[in-house]
């Protein structure tokens, strides 16, 4: 299996390992280690952050530089407990309610494994981008709770990509040297 910084080698991404050592009731030490990646796609800067050994989180974020309004988007899973009761398959709820945005949006999520990833396991991601003063911010968060954590993060990186490719497209912007 493919260790995280081996993926980071193989891609050209750059990365960091942080190790923080921290007292426990016992009187000994648990060490804990963040894993930082970063890379670029045309010209915007994608920050990756696993903290696989204490809270079990990652996120994936990027600013894209722009004067134009890009509409809020939401992406995250219906939720588990609502499928048991209702009896519905586990699906995507994307906001805004853009139907050509929405449809690539899913068809990515898709192609990128994602989709299968949120079926079979408890992947579980919750995105958020909005408007800010002269950029676009994009954040994505998710629990590490299931198996393929390393396996699927260049998946995940790519869909993030490919978002980006979709809202410089879309929205006209153009990549900054």
């Amino acid at each position: 299996m493919e260790t995280i910084e081996e993926l980071c080698k193989r891609k050209g991404y750059e990365y960091r390992l942080q190790t923080k050592k921290a007292l426990i009731e016992n009187g000994s030490y648990n060490f804990f280690r963040k894993h930082f990646i970063q890379t670029v796609h045309k010209n915007t800067l994608l920050l990756i952050t696993y903290d696989i050994e204490n809270h079990n989180v990652a996120t994936v974020s990027f600013k894209l530089r722009t004067n134009n309004h890009i509409p809020s988007i939401t992406i995250n899973t219906t939720e588990n407990i609502f499928n048991l009761f209702f009896r519905k398959k586990l699906s995507w709820k994307v906001k805004p309610k853009d139907a050509q945005l929405n449809d690539s949006i899913l068809e990515k999520l898709s192609i990128h494994g994602l989709t299968k990833l949120m079926i079979e396991t408890s992947f579980s991601p919750t995105m958020r981008g909005k408007t800010e003063v002269n950029y676009y911010e994009f954040n994505t968060y998710y629990n590490l709770c299931f198996d393929e954590k390393i396996e699927q993060l260049e998946n995940i990186i790519n869909f993030h990509k490919v978002l980006i490719d979709i809202l410089q497209s879309r929205y006209n912007i153009k990549s900054h040297q």
